[in-house]
């Protein structure tokens, strides 16, 4: 089950951060970078981040794309599970950037939702 996440709840602000930063450091390790943004954001950050927080992996891209809204996704150009992921998904890049630190970033929108 897909759930919004109400990150004005300590705990589980506390649990986004825990989980995001494990991710980022898993991601970190593929890329060969620790350049990733997010890889360095307190819990504060997080919680100040203007996004909607939603709980799931696969099936949460596939509830973002029924949903019928932007769909754009980042991730490092050389996370490979990570595109492989969002490529079976539908999504094609469009461009790639470098950030800080040298970081490639690979930006992958949804046909029809961009």
């Amino acid at each position: 089950m897909i759930v919004p996440l109400d990150l004005a709840d300590d705990e589980t602000a506390k649990a986004v951060h825990r989980i995001a930063t494990q991710s980022y450091t898993v991601e970190a390790e593929l890329i060969g970078s620790t350049a990733i943004p997010g890889l360095h954001e307190s819990v504060e950050d997080v919680r100040g981040l203007p996004l909607r927080w939603l709980g799931f992996a696969r099936r949460l891209v596939e509830q973002v794309l029924a949903e019928g809204g932007p769909a754009i996704v980042s991730t490092g150009a050389a996370n490979a599970p990570a595109i492989a992921l969002y490529e079976g998904l539908g999504f094609r890049l469009v461009d790639t950037v470098v950030v800080e630190g040298g970081l490639r970033i690979a930006q992958f929108g949804h046909p029809g939702l961009i």
